[in-house]
């Protein structure tokens, strides 16, 4: 079924991580309600690993915001799922994201 989406040979590499592998996947820090989250996310190493294994897309959770962006060439998506909590103060259920295949119109490169 999956090869269905391909018409060459190219295969993705989808990583996953809980932790944020690049601090500018934050939004500003303006719009954060927890103001010191650049401080603390983020880490050289693990986006070290995202980028040895040559990832396509790479999937991250940690800051419950939801995110998709390309970096260098890299599909960075986080799709938070939330606590119950904060999925009744939001008044929103989680939905899934596809992240494989790329439209063009789910993500600006």
């Amino acid at each position: 079924f999956i090869n269905s989406f391909y018409t060459s040979d190219f295969e993705p590499i989808i990583s996953f991580s809980h932790f944020v592998p690049r601090r500018e996947l934050l939004p500003p820090q303006i719009f954060l309600k927890h103001k010191f989250l650049p401080y603390v996310v983020g880490s050289i190493t693990l986006e070290q690993q995202v980028r040895s294994l040559g990832s396509t897309v790479h999937c991250y959770g940690h800051t419950h915001i939801n995110q998709e962006r390309v970096i260098d060439g890299i599909r960075y998506v986080q799709n938070a799922l939330g606590y119950p909590r904060e999925r009744e103060y939001y008044g929103s259920d989680p939905k899934l994201v596809q992240v494989w295949p790329i439209f063009e119109t789910q993500c600006q490169i």
